[in-house]
């Protein structure tokens, strides 16, 4: 089936979008109440599968994610039908139920999906570490395979020796060698991994081998497990800091080296795009206009005012709540004359920049302008200036 969309007009293709959208949960919900009943009736036996999830995925061939998702949340619905009511109207999504699932015996768990409403993923695994705090992991950084140099490669001061060993053993108990046990409980070790499989326990997390993505977890109320793979150079300068650290932090603990890393970096990176800095110069008052240059003054005045976050307010009245990739941006168009003035800039993201320049330049002259290879002496015909839109 192929859908061409090129005539609709942009109001039509969002009207008609959303209608989709609802009609698309009203689906899956109904979807969620057949699976529920063919799984109560155990009607998949009959057609050679031992389970609802096997049914799913070899006769109906879904995805063994979608399988696994739909057959839990269905089965969940069962004992709580407003599950159903919630996702058919969009206030929770397949998502939220699945990370509500190792909390389905709490007494409260009628109210906890009323909290989950209209949540996203990172929301409500917050909401989650709020209401199921779990203690902190202990510091470990350990070595993956089998490498005969562990020790000698292992920071001393980051891991007590009774939970290396500790982590030693479980870790030769499963006979996986590309796995770090990190022990989050006082009744013995747990593998973080990425399973979001529903248990009563706290949903376990994985690290292996490199490549796989790092992991950032809340475990408490402003408290979070850190996850990542590093490389050997890593390790070193994390170790040298360490070393360097060790008149103000003599047990080298990873927690406070890594807060002070990072408020070096963060300085370092605000002072190298929006100038940032303690001591201020005395700004002095140069004409703008005509030059791409953005006096310092004048970045660290809109940074602040700004937030550090886009300025662009939509037509429903929500602000853009990007803060990556930020450029300053001319309220009065640069190849018009416009100034670098604070009360005349503000902090765009990307996307939203190009649609101010779309908006004042039209979007088929910026696609051919982007097009186009940049000129380093800039534009001189009056025309939109280099490679618009620049980054400051």
């Amino acid at each position: 089936m192929r859908l061409d969309l090129s005539r609709r007009t942009d109001g039509e293709l969002l009207r008609e979008f959303r209608v989709l959208l609802v009609n698309d949960r009203r689906s899956t919900a109904e979807l969620l109440a057949y699976i529920g009943e063919i799984q109560a009736r155990g009607l998949f036996r009959a057609r050679g599968c031992s389970s609802m999830f096997k049914y799913c995925v070899h006769m109906l061939h879904m995805s063994e994610d979608m399988a696994w998702k739909r057959t839990q949340v269905a089965r969940l619905a069962r004992h709580f039908p407003v599950i159903l009511d919630m996702i058919a109207d969009g206030r929770l999504h397949l998502t939220a139920v699945v990370k509500l699932l190792p909390h389905r015996l709490a007494p409260d768990f009628d109210r906890l999906l009323e909290a989950a409403t209209h949540k996203t993923k990172p929301e409500l695994e917050l909401l989650l570490a709020e209401r199921f705090p779990q203690p902190d992991v202990p510091t470990i950084v350990q070595p993956l395979g089998t490498s005969t140099q562990r020790q000698k490669l292992v920071p001393e001061p980051v891991v007590p020796t009774h939970e290396s060993l500790q982590a030693a053993s479980s870790r030769s108990a499963l006979g996986n060698p590309e796995t770090v046990i990190v022990n989050t409980s006082t009744e013995g070790p747990v593998i973080l991994g990425q399973s979001d499989a529903p248990s009563a326990d706290p949903v376990p997390m994985t690290v292996s081998a490199p490549g796989q993505r790092a992991r950032l977890q809340p475990l408490a109320p402003q408290r979070f497990a850190l996850q990542v793979t590093i490389g050997q150079a890593t390790h070193d300068k994390l170790r040298r800091a360490q070393e360097l650290l060790g008149h103000r932090i003599a047990s080298g603990d990873l927690e406070q080296v890594l807060d002070l890393a990072l408020d070096a970096l963060i300085r370092r990176l605000e002072h190298a795009k929006f100038a940032a800095t303690d001591k201020p110069r005395a700004a002095r008052q140069r004409p703008t206009a005509g030059k791409r240059h953005v006096p310092a003054h004048v970045k660290r005045a809109v940074f602040e005012r700004d937030g550090g976050r886009c300025t662009f307010v939509g037509d429903s009245g929500r602000r853009c709540d990007e803060r990556r990739g930020l450029e300053l941006d001319h309220v009065d168009p640069f190849a018009r004359g416009g100034e670098a003035r604070p009360d005349r800039m503000r902090l765009l993201c990307r996307a939203h920049n190009q649609l101010a320049a779309e908006c004042t330049y039209g979007a088929g002259f910026m696609t051919a302008r982007r097009r186009r290879p940049c000129d380093p002496a800039g534009d001189r015909t009056g025309g939109a200036s280099r490679c618009y839109p620049a980054s400051p």
